[in-house]
């Protein structure tokens, strides 16, 4: 298990979803979760080199995020702290396809990807005063970042590094506003590293930070080009490049999600208006 020492007492352990670990004399504090095995092998070691679990601080309840929670707290019983607005899918994980389905979800919602196992959470305000608690939402609705006293920033998915962003189609997000307002605040976040779950630790995010608002900023524009004439939401999303017939159902419900997200933006702004039409719901130019 090899942990990449960052400053201090803190350490991440680098892959698809960057986890966070500081440690503290024999403690030992995780920020998210890796998937199970490497859960289970990430507990196995700092036990062995005997660090004792006491929690984990969630910067939001997305699987990637979260899949090795159940299995954590079935080895150690130590608290899971989330944010309060991320509780009830932490501990009711069937409720992202919920939210992307708008019903009970089909089975490509209830698995894999989508679908954690449950635990059971509790919320962060009741945790231990270890972090720097910065409310940064639009991901999702509560999504949390945390600074550890090393000054090291664990940013959850308020951004995502720029090979992430070259690599996938859209920066998947579900409030615009408030995702451009996260960035802003992020961008005067004092820290001497700041780490995305998804991408490389950097002393500047400058450069990660404006490419994002950039791929923001162009999923306007090409949404808005759409448009050109009343068009469903399910419309709108075909005539963009964010899914193809290797993508999945799943996949598409996200990238449904995300455009969902830009017209709620573009609404706000009075730039287009819905209207229903021959049983659809039709969105046009204001």
């Amino acid at each position: 298990m090899d942990l990449l020492h960052l400053k201090g007492n803190t350490y991440i352990l680098a892959g698809p979803t960057n986890v966070g670990v500081y440690i503290e004399k024999d403690e030992c504090w995780i920020i998210d979760t890796p998937d199970e095995r490497r859960t289970r092998d990430l507990i196995n070691y700092l036990e062995s080199q005997g660090y004792e679990v006491k929690g984990v601080f969630l910067t939001h309840f997305h699987v990637d995020h979260t899949r090795g929670c159940a299995r954590l707290q079935k080895m150690t019983g130590v608290p899971v702290y989330a944010p309060v607005g991320e509780l009830s899918m932490v501990a009711f994980p069937v409720l992202e396809g919920y939210m992307l389905y708008g019903a009970y979800p089909l089975k490509d919602l209830r698995k894999g990807f989508f679908e954690a196992k449950p635990c059971s959470p509790q919320p962060l305000y009741s945790a231990p005063e270890i972090f720097q608690v910065i409310k940064l939402p639009g991901h999702t609705l509560d999504h949390t970042g945390y600074k550890t006293p090393d000054g090291v920033f664990f940013g959850g998915d308020t951004y995502f590094g720029s090979s992430i962003l070259e690599k996938y189609r859209y920066p998947y997000l579900t409030d615009f506003s408030r995702s451009l307002e996260s960035l802003d605040r992020l961008k005067k976040t004092e820290a001497e590293i700041f780490v995305p779950s998804h991408g490389e630790p950097t002393d500047n995010p400058e450069r990660d930070i404006n490419s994002q608002k950039k791929a923001m900023e162009m999923a306007v524009d090409n949404v808005l080009a759409v448009i050109d004439e009343p068009k469903s939401l399910e419309e709108i999303l075909a005539n963009l490049d964010y899914v193809d017939p290797s993508s999945g159902i799943g996949m598409w419900f996200l990238a449904r999600s995300f455009v969902a997200a830009v017209l709620s933006f573009l609404s706000d702004r009075n730039e287009i208006s819905p209207v229903i039409r021959d049983g659809k719901i039709l969105w046009s130019k204001s």
